[in-house]
């Protein structure tokens, strides 16, 4: 770490240090984030060349294996349904039908890496960390993130050396592609598997909760509802490949005001299993690939669509819109992964590497929005992006002039 990057971390440690001596209280998530940040920053400070090589190279991969094992053994459930009661491995090993011999070399990996405490010898209890192991959104959100995509990703150096050292563009024949020797597109193959369908939908559900909602950062009053209709039979907002109505729903609950109505789109197999929603969201299905049939909006969104996409798939989402927003009044609202041009969140660019692996899509720069929007005939009124820390989520903001 650089001299004049040190006392700023160690001001943030010992701020949260000497914050949780005194009174014993959590610190905000804000000043959460800092300190850890600092402590990273620490960390790579004192840590060795060799020493980060051999985590990145070596241990990481076992202890993502470990975890992924203790999944399907059951163990953590075990665990917690032990009420904070040790639990000898031979114990442990008999209510998951597995070996002694096994389960304690798979614990030695995940107790070394914080899953579980070991508090004696071959004796293992549970902690905050195995008890959202257990949940039953985190098995999702493991096999959603790893099953998958990690058989891709440890393969990529191959695709790479074959295909050349460049983007992928064609989402059916991609590195998901090659890995799997498949032709369908990731969407399609995760759909025809009901387990991995549902891995990823939990997946999604838990990664959009990490981050602030839009709505709580983005000027909604002043850039959408001043100057929009007041006819209660005007569309208000088309959320486009919306899923099941999340972002409508909270935009309804912060602003219950709001003239005119909403529109929920999505595809047959989605917006069959919407459920009942305000009288004020209407759902309709609709492929974003073909013409948009509502017209005038003043507003047609988009949350964490397009990153799925290369660029000639995006245009041609937006060539499908164009024709039916009303120019000087309609606007065209992208919720999605803004990358900052240097220190890139660790999250954001390995999301930039699994769109890359699985869609042939990618995160984008303020940039690479501004270019992609405005090569359709679009004009970028404004890129926002959120305040709060570690969220590199924006809002493209875009109309057709007058």
């Amino acid at each position: 770490m650089s001299s004049d990057l040190e006392p700023v971390a160690l001001k943030h440690i010992n701020a949260a240090a000497a914050s949780i001596a005194n009174d014993g209280s959590s610190l905000d998530e804000e000043t959460r984030k800092k300190t850890l940040n600092a402590v990273r920053e620490l960390v790579k400070s004192l840590e060795k060349p060799f020493e980060v090589l051999w985590r990145y190279s070596y241990r990481l991969s076992s202890q993502r294996m470990a975890m992924r094992v203790g999944l399907d053994m059951g163990l953590y459930d075990v665990l917690v349904k032990a009420d904070g009661k040790p639990v000898k491995a031979q114990e442990l090993a008999d209510a998951c039908k597995a070996e002694k011999l096994f389960t304690v070399r798979i614990m030695r990996v995940l107790t070394a890496a914080g899953f579980v405490d070991e508090v004696g010898v071959e004796t293992y209890a549970a902690n905050e960390l195995t008890k959202l192991m257990a949940e039953d959104v985190t098995d999702g959100v493991v096999k959603g993130s790893y099953d998958m995509p990690a058989r891709v990703q440890v393969v990529m150096h191959n695709y790479f050396r074959e295909r050349g050292y460049k983007s992928p563009v064609d989402p059916v024949d991609g590195p998901m592609q090659w890995t799997l020797n498949t032709k369908l597109a990731y969407f399609e193959y995760v759909q025809q598997d009901p387990e991995l369908f549902k891995a990823f939908t939990q997946l999604m559900t838990r990664w959009r909760g990490l981050s602030k909602h839009w709505t709580e950062w983005y000027p909604v009053q002043a850039n959408i509802l001043d100057g929009a209709s007041t006819n209660a039979e005007e569309i208000i907002m088309v959320d486009m490949g919306g899923d099941r109505g999340h972002d409508l729903e909270i935009f309804l609950k912060r602003f219950p005001s709001t003239q005119g109505r909403l529109v929920l789109q999505d595809l047959p197999m989605t917006i069959a299993t919407v459920p009942h929603l305000a009288p004020a969201i209407k759902t309709t299905v609709h492929d974003f690939f073909t013409p948009q049939p509502v017209k005038g909006a003043r507003v047609y969104f988009m949350h964490i669509i397009l990153h799925d996409w290369p660029d000639d798939k995006v245009r041609d989402i937006f060539r499908q819109i164009i024709p039916a927003m009303r120019p000087g009044y309609s606007k065209l609202l992208l919720n999605e992964i803004v990358l900052p041009d240097q220190k890139c969140p660790a999250d954001f660019a390995a999301a930039d590497i699994n769109m890359m692996n699985l869609l042939a899509g990618m995160e984008r720069s303020r940039a690479q929005w501004i270019e992609l929007v405005e090569s359709v005939g679009l004009k970028v009124i404004a890129v926002h992006t959120s305040p709060f820390m570690e969220n590199s989520e924006g809002v493209v903001e875009a109309m057709l002039e007058a």
